[in-house]
């Protein structure tokens, strides 16, 4: 039976200049997508950040989330939410601000052949490239899905299966750190993150993402004895919890 996924991409209403332009990347490739309604986190009010964010918290990043940063998480939850609402198999979920989608074809044929012993593939890589310490070729040209020795920045372009959006959904009913670096640990969200080389979408070329214009995260709120904590014990477990993901890797193909 054929998996049952589709294509969705979050775009702010306000973003009519990126949906133009992700429109003509999608048609291009010649399929089609599903536009999921940003959360813009300047519409946010303090009291419902207040609900679900608190930078008090000992389990918080160490610099305070910003309005934005809030904003794109909700926004992200909004899609796992469509993903159990539709009983998907898998979906794709692109943010507007990509720059390439020419092997999306690529993509979608290599997600299908997987087997579904994964929660979430990442796409594309940050500027700050990270490295395999495990891969598989899967029989496609020169593509490989690996482990990496850690999680890339950002969510461009991932595949989230409905697993994988079931967990996801579950575990950040509070939200503690950037949607990204919260991937990074993935072991607290209970997920299997993988990434295939060479990657099938480039990241953006854009100066500076709407969250770092509108939201001033460089003059974040830092805990300096919070961060030292925290980069300890994420050097320590990211290295001992991706032996899980190793070992698993094989049942993918």
């Amino acid at each position: 039976m054929k998996p049952k996924y589709e294509i969705f991409v979050i775009n702010l209403d306000h973003s009519k200049e990126r949906l133009s332009r992700i429109k003509k990347l999608m048609n291009k490739n010649g399929v089609e997508f599903i536009r999921i309604s940003g959360v813009n986190g300047q519409d946010l009010k303090d009291e419902d950040i207040k609900r679900i964010y608190s930078f008090e918290d000992k389990n918080s990043h160490y610099k305070e989330l910003n309005k934005g940063e809030v904003g794109c998480y909700l926004s992200h939850r909004k899609v796992w939410q469509e993903i159990i609402n539709r009983n998907l198999d898998f979906a794709f979920v692109f943010e507007d601000d990509l720059d390439v989608l020419n092997k999306l074809n690529d993509c979608i044929t290599i997600i299908k052949k997987l087997k579904p012993h994964w929660d979430y593939i990442k796409l594309a890589q940050h500027k700050r490239r990270r490295k395999f310490v495990a891969k598989l070729n899967l029989g496609l040209g020169n593509y490989c899905i690996g482990v990496y020795n850690k999680i890339p920045a950002g969510t461009y372009a991932q595949a989230v299966s409905l697993s994988g959006a079931k967990k996801l959904l579950k575990n950040s009913e509070k939200l503690y750190h950037p949607i990204d670096l919260a991937i990074q640990r993935w072991w607290e969200k209970d997920i299997r993150v993988y990434g295939i080389t060479p990657c099938l979408v480039a990241v953006p070329s854009l100066s500076e993402s709407e969250i770092d214009v509108h939201s001033k995260r460089r003059s974040a709120k830092v805990n300096r004895l919070r961060q030292l904590k925290q980069d300890i014990f994420f050097k320590v477990l990211n290295a001992i919890k991706r032996k899980f993901l190793i070992r698993n890797l094989k049942s993918l193909v």
